[in-house]
């Protein structure tokens, strides 16, 4: 089962450019495994991630005034039977980043590889949904909304709400999502589970549009990215990246 819709995700328009920024290893992986890799979300940098602060600070700082004395402890289980569930559930779903960008971003150059030694693989949302199309697990795709953690409240009717929402300090991510849920019954272990995460397979040259090299890379990292291309059958241009370069 490929991608499939889900009321939850907004996504954007077909012909959004996305970019997917990554060290040459990664790509090679790609090329060669004809799969993405999902981080499990309670792997991933932001320790929110998977977390409704309200839901949390509901639970660490309940207030017990107006529960009978003799029904604490089951009020208590079942605050701690709560946090136990989202914490569980951070583990079953994988997480697969891209960035919305018509054009490079030189932020994403440094975070991820840096400017040197770096790859990005530049797709668009309907490239990026119908690459699925073989791929035996369900996922889903969706913009990333950026709240103000103190006053919004995030999960309202669905789970996945706080999986597609993250603070505003990231907004410069302008990030699409794809999500694996490990615990919807039609994926239950389907994917094996690698490096705190799982492999997706994909159809790469439905995929990748155009395959960049990092700004500041010089020629031999150039020629190896080109080997890389060669030795897996890719066929598509590899473009030094100009973001330095004066027109």
């Amino acid at each position: 089962m490929p991608y499939q819709d889900h009321p939850t995700f907004t996504q954007p328009p077909d012909d959004t450019v996305i970019w997917r920024y990554m060290t040459l290893d990664r790509f090679a992986d790609v090329l060669a495994s004809r799969a993405i890799y999902f981080r499990q979300s309670d792997r991933l940098d932001d320790p929110y991630e998977g977390i409704d602060p309200v839901i949390l600070k509901l639970v660490e700082t309940a207030d017990l005034s107006a529960v009978p004395p003799a029904q604490h402890d089951l009020y208590r289980g079942h605050l701690e039977r709560t946090r136990q569930m989202f914490l569980e559930w951070r583990g079953l779903l994988a997480i697969n980043c891209w960035h919305k960008n018509p054009d490079e971003s030189a932020a994403m150059w440094k975070i991820y590889g840096g400017e040197d030694k770096s790859v990005a693989i530049r797709s668009t949302m309907r490239r990026l949904r119908e690459s699925f199309s073989g791929c035996k697990e369900v996922v889903h795709i969706g913009d990333i909304q950026y709240l103000d953690y103190r006053t919004d409240r995030i999960m309202k009717d669905n789970v996945f709400q706080i999986y597609l929402a993250k603070r505003r300090s990231f907004a410069f991510e302008q990030e699409l999502r794809v999500i694996y849920d490990r615990h919807m019954t039609y994926n239950w272990h389907n994917a094996e589970i690698i490096d705190f995460g799982v492999k997706l397979a994909i159809e790469v040259e439905t995929l990748i549009d155009r395959v960049f090299v990092a700004p500041r890379s010089d020629d031999d990292f150039v020629g190896r990215v080109n080997e890389v291309v060669k030795r897996n059958g890719f066929k598509s241009d590899v473009e030094k990246s100009a973001l330095y370069t004066l027109m």
